[in-house]
């Protein structure tokens, strides 16, 4: 990086590159503080402010505030508030959020209503795509652990112990 970049280079709606540890992370500019700026990530959706930009990726679009108001002017109101209740009604995308492997176990014997182990949990878990598999190389032992761990711990356990030895039932 030869120089910092200032304050007024960075607008509302800039694609940046930030620094976030020893990491540099993709953002989205979404607010300009007083001292640096609020970036939401384009990979984790989170929001967070940070005093320095490594880089800028791709500028905010200039706004042309005269010709904006001249194109106003020549739009009746009728088609104006139109347009401001379809651009209200659209919701935003939001990227799906996968499950837990927990969540989904509970979710999957829920919808079974039967008694099911580990190994067809997981199973069930990554074909419905509620899950996906990490790097763990025993899913199934971790959810078994999870699964006992919220039986002792939790107030009302989604999980008990089925009849049928290493296999759980949905409790609620």
């Amino acid at each position: 990086m030869e120089h910092d970049i200032c304050v007024n280079e960075v607008a509302v709606g800039s694609q940046v590159r930030v620094l976030v540890g020893c990491r540099t992370v993709e953002a989205t500019v979404i607010e300009v503080l007083e001292r640096g700026w609020k970036v939401k990530s384009n990979s984790t959706g989170k929001e967070f402010a940070v005093l320095r930009v490594a880089e800028i990726i791709e500028a905010a679009p200039v706004q042309q505030v005269e010709s904006a108001e001249v194109a106003e002017e020549n739009v009746g109101e009728e088609e104006g508030a139109g347009a401001a209740e379809e651009a209200e009604a659209v919701p935003p995308v939001q990227p799906e959020k996968k499950l837990s492997l927990l969540d989904a176990a509970a979710q999957i014997l829920k919808e079974a209503g039967e008694a099911m182990n580990t190994r067809s949990l997981v199973k069930q878990a990554i074909e419905r795509r509620l899950w996906n598999p990490t790097t763990c190389k025993t899913p199934e032992q971790s959810l078994y652990g999870a699964i006992f761990r919220e039986m002792k711990v939790a107030e009302n356990p989604r999980f008990r112990k089925s009849l049928k030895k290493g296999s759980f039932e949905y409790a609620l």
